[in-house]
């Protein structure tokens, strides 16, 4: 029996190291199926997105070990998008608006919704700029040889080579 070495062989791993050809395929390929059945079918695009969200995440975590980061540098690109969703579900709640005016009886509900939209906002900015950055980081080339997350996955790959 051969040992495969592909992405989602390992799709619940988020230990070792994974180099860009085998990464950037399974992100094009994920976003290739997400994106229109998103669009066309959107419950059946959420179910997919759940079950590409683990392979994604470990195959991300791997990436990032390859460039000598930790995985936690992908953690804004989860925490802030479920913080943009309680805000907006609080932002809509009459339940905030029933404890904010036995709490302050001269708060209006515009006021609150200033508070809210401005929230929302600087969440958006900060996830724009979280995916900016964990781009860059994934298109980074790996660091060369063994480092502290495992061995260097381009000694047994040599398709990942870019020219010096």
């Amino acid at each position: 029996m051969t040992r495969r070495s592909g992405p989602l062989h390992s799709y619940a791993s988020f230990s070792g190291r994974l180099n860009r050809s085998r990464f950037w395929p399974l992100l094009a390929f994920s976003l290739t199926v997400l994106a229109p059945l998103s669009i066309i079918a959107p419950p059946l695009g959420g179910m997919v997105a759940v079950l590409l969200a683990l392979p994604l995440a470990g195959a991300s975590t791997r990436r990032m070990h390859d460039v000598g980061l930790s995985g936690r540098w992908l953690l804004p690109l989860v925490v802030i998008p479920t913080t943009m969703l309680a805000v907006l579900v609080l932002g809509n709640s009459m339940l905030v608006l029933i404890l904010v005016a036995a709490v302050n009886p001269t708060v209006s509900d515009g006021d609150l919704s200033r508070v809210f939209i401005a929230t929302e906002t600087m969440l958006a900015w900060a996830l724009g700029i979280s995916i900016f950055a964990s781009c860059v980081a994934l298109a980074w080339q790996g660091a060369p040889g063994p480092n502290r997350f495992g061995s260097d996955p381009q000694d047994a790959d040599p398709t990942d080579a870019t020219p010096a």
